[in-house]
């Protein structure tokens, strides 16, 4: 099993079993790497050119992980710049491995569901992918759960109490003919039981990156 260094904005919402920053989440204890200034409101933004990268890449110094992952998947159009920081595997978002894992272009056949629909832009999509390879979907402002993450809020809460409208979100990403649906927020990853129960289409993220790089990695009961 490989030990994960995680590169987490610089939040203090709650991170409950399921989520990228969640010890919970995985085999073996995960490396927590608080990115300072890296809000969610600098880095979820659809002009990524804006995003200062430096605090990343010397976060990257930092990890003494196996594997580095980051906690944000609007990261990805840095994925190159942060593997030539170390010979480690970096995955910046689930979308830069959208081809490792097998990924159909067709916007009828796959969908993302995304932190802000209106903020994740053509250059979060690597190539050979584009933007209208896929139905895009974002959580809607009045979420609960994206709320509490724009708002930073500390206090833990049970991810029970918010199933219903990440359920509700997620129902728009489903088509009768969707295969298969990429879970852009990393946040997203604790209601995949209830997805499931609601649609047998395909469910990726973060968390299935990082297993599929590193076998045995990540609790069972997450993937």
């Amino acid at each position: 099993m490989a030990r994960v260094s995680v590169l987490q904005l610089d939040t203090r919402f709650c991170r409950v079993p399921g989520d990228i920053g969640c010890a919970e989440s995985y085999v073996q204890d995960p490396e927590i790497i608080r990115v300072p200034c890296a809000s969610v409101a600098n880095i979820v933004t659809d002009q990524p050119g804006q995003i200062d990268l430096d605090p990343f890449l010397q976060a990257i110094e930092q990890a003494t992980g196996d594997i580095v992952v980051t906690s944000c998947g609007f990261l990805s159009p840095f994925q190159d710049q942060l593997q030539s920081m170390t010979r480690k595997p970096i995955i910046a978002s689930v979308l830069n491995m959208l081809s490792d894992l097998n990924v159909m272009k067709g916007a009828e056949r796959s969908s993302v569901l995304t932190f802000d629909a209106t903020r994740l832009v053509e250059t979060h999509f690597p190539n050979p992918y584009r933007a209208k390879d896929f139905r895009v979907v974002g959580l809607r402002p009045n979420n609960p759960l994206r709320q509490r993450i724009e708002e930073d809020v500390p206090d833990c809460f049970d991810a029970s109490d918010l199933v219903d409208s990440v359920i509700s979100d997620f129902a728009l990403a489903v088509l009768p003919t969707t295969e298969t649906v990429i879970l852009e927020c990393t946040n997203l990853p604790p209601y995949k039981p209830q997805m499931r129960h609601y649609s047998n289409v395909r469910i990726i993220d973060i968390l299935s990156a990082i297993e599929r790089i590193a076998p045995n990695t990540i609790a069972p009961q997450y993937l």
